[in-house]
């Protein structure tokens, strides 16, 4: 993953958006970084999920990249 991504493994269950929606509210903030200006940083989620995505690590994260880009 590059500098700006970061993956995360979570149980698939009845609080798996509440939790997603927590990482998103964490990171999501604004930032004044000059004369008043501001700077808004954001975060996209994908999420593919194990094993009905594939169970090959590799093919797994492929299908997680694909689903983030399209967030984006």
């Amino acid at each position: 993953m590059s500098g700006d991504e970061f993956g995360l493994a979570l149980r698939c269950d009845t609080d798996l958006l509440d939790r997603l929606t927590t990482v998103l509210s964490i990171i999501t903030t604004h930032q004044t970084i000059s004369r008043g200006k501001t700077l808004a940083i954001t975060g996209s989620v994908d999420v593919t999920f194990y094993p009905e995505d594939n169970t090959d690590p590799d093919t797994l994260l492929r299908h997680a990249f694909q689903a983030m880009f399209r967030a984006k």
